[in-house]
C-alpha cells in the first residue's frame, strides 16, 4: 500500500509544495526498498522531473519500518497527482495506486497541449487536447471565435467546452478543405429540333394563307403532302451513317443534357430510344462532326441512357452528341449539348503552419502555440 499526501495544501500561487509516498512496510525489521515516481496524468504520463528524497521511518500505528519519497514541486494551477512504488525484492510493484488534489490560491490559469503538432490530409480533420489549469478563484476560461490564429485557407477551428471553469482538458477540432469544384455555368441543351419546327411555321403560314378558300378534299390532300415533304427535307430524308443489311436505322436520340456535376465531371443524359447500343461524342468545339477522333464511349443500350464523362478539365466547355446503333448501322447525331466543368477550388494548401490559441478569463489572455502540417 502506497499512500500521497502534500503539504501545504492549498498552496499559494508561486510557492512550493511537498508531495510525499509513503511505501507501507509489513515488518519492523525489512523496510520497503526501491523508488517512487510521481505523476500529474492530466499533464503527462511521463514522471515529474526533479530530485525526490528518501528516507526509512517507522509507522506509528504499526511499529512497521515503511519507505517515503519526497518531491518538491511549484503548482501554477490546481490539479490532481499520483504516485507509484517500483518495488524490490520484498515488495511488489504498486502501479499508480495513490493520488491527491493540490489547490492554488490565485486568479491565473495556464494553457498547455498535450501534443504541440499534427499532420492531416486536405479535407480531413486532427485534434489536438489544450489543458486549461485554472487556479481557485479564476473566473471561467473561454475561447472566441477568433481563438485560433495562423490558419491556413479554407481551414476551420472549434474548441469544446466554452467556457471552463475547471482544470481539465479543452478539444481543439481543426477541420481542412478537400480540392473541390466550384458551380458555375450550368449545362445547355442545343434544341435543333425545336428550332427547326419554329422556323417551319412561316413556310405552313403561306402554304394555308395559299389555300385560302379552296375547300377541295383534293386541295387539303396536297397541302398534306407538301408538309410531310417539307419535313422529310428538313429530317436529312432518312439518311444513315452506315450500316447494311437492308434493315431500318434507329431514330437519333433525343432531349440530350450536358450538366456539370464537379469541376472534373459532366453527365449526360438523353432520351433511350430502340436501339441496342449508343455512341458518344465529345468535342471543345461547337458544331463538330462525330468522328473516330471525338469518340469517347460505345455500350450497350441496356446500359443506361445516361453517361458520366471524368477526368475532364476545370472551367472548360465541353459539346456532345449522341448516336444510337443497331444491327443496321447507326443513327443521326442527336441534338447538341454542352456544359462548362467547375472552377477548381485547390481547398486548404499543403505546408507547415503555426497556429496561435488564446483563451481568456476577465482581462487575462494566455495563449499555446500549435503546428499544423497539411498535405
Amino acid at each position: 500500500t502506497v499512500n500521497l499526501q502534500s503539504s501545504p495544501n492549498p498552496v499559494n500561487s508561486g510557492s512550493s509544495t511537498s508531495l510525499t509516498a509513503t511505501v507501507l512496510g509489513g515488518s519492523r525489521t525489512i523496510a520497503p526498498t526501491g523508488t517512487v515516481s510521481f505523476f500529474e496524468p492530466l499533464i503527462s504520463l511521463a514522471p515529474l522531473p526533479g530530485t525526490i528524497s528518501y528516507t526509512t521511518v517507522t509507522d506509528p500505528n504499526t511499529g512497521n519500518l515503511d519507505l517515503q519519497g519526497i518531491l518538491i514541486i511549484k503548482p501554477s494551477f490546481t490539479a490532481g497527482y499520483s504516485a507509484n512504488y517500483n518495488g524490490d525484492a520484498n515488495y511488489p510493484t504498486a502501479s499508480t495506486c495513490c493520488a491527491t488534489f493540490v489547490t492554488v490560491n490565485g486568479n491565473d490559469f495556464a494553457l498547455s497541449a498535450q501534443q504541440s503538432s499534427a499532420t492531416v490530409s486536405a479535407g480531413f480533420s486532427t485534434f489536438y487536447h489544450l489543458i486549461v489549469g485554472l487556479q481557485s478563484n479564476t473566473s471561467p476560461v473561454s475561447f472566441g471565435a477568433n481563438a485560433c490564429s495562423g490558419l491556413p485557407a479554407e481551414t476551420t477551428c472549434n474548441i469544446s467546452p466554452d467556457p471552463t471553469s475547471i482544470t481539465g482538458l479543452a478539444n481543439i477540432q481543426i477541420s481542412t478543405t478537400a480540392p473541390h469544384g466550384i458551380p458555375n455555368a450550368k449545362g445547355s441543351s442545343d434544341r435543333s429540333q425545336l428550332f427547326w419546327a419554329g422556323s417551319m411555321l412561316p413556310f405552313a403560314a403561306i402554304l394555308l394563307i395559299g389555300y385560302r378558300g379552296i375547300g377541295t378534299k383534293h386541295s387539303l390532300s396536297r397541302l398534306l403532302l407538301t408538309l410531310l415533304l417539307l419535313l422529310g427535307i428538313a429530317c436529312g430524308g432518312g439518311g444513315s451513317n452506315g450500316g447494311g443489311g437492308g434493315g431500318t436505322l434507329p431514330s437519333a436520340p433525343t432531349g440530350l443534357t450536358a450538366t456539370a456535376a464537379s469541376y472534373n465531371q459532366i453527365n449526360l443524359n438523353w432520351t433511350q430510344q430502340a436501339a441496342t447500343g449508343f455512341t458518344i461524342y465529345r468535342s471543345t468545339t461547337s458544331g463538330f462532326t462525330p468522328s473516330a477522333s471525338s469518340q469517347i464511349a460505345s455500350y450497350p443500350s441496356g446500359y443506361s441512357s445516361s453517361y458520366p464523362d471524368s477526368g475532364l478539365t476545370p472551367s472548360t466547355k465541353y459539346y456532345y452528341v449522341v448516336e444510337a446503333t443497331n444491327s443496321s448501322g447507326s443513327s443521326g447525331p442527336s441534338s447538341q449539348a454542352s456544359a462548362t466543368t467547375q472552377a477548381l477550388d485547390p481547398g486548404t494548401p499543403a505546408g507547415t503552419y503555426n497556429i496561435t490559441v488564446t483563451g481568456t478569463s476577465g482581462a487575462i489572455s494566455h495563449s499555446v502555440n500549435l503546428t499544423l502540417v497539411v498535405r
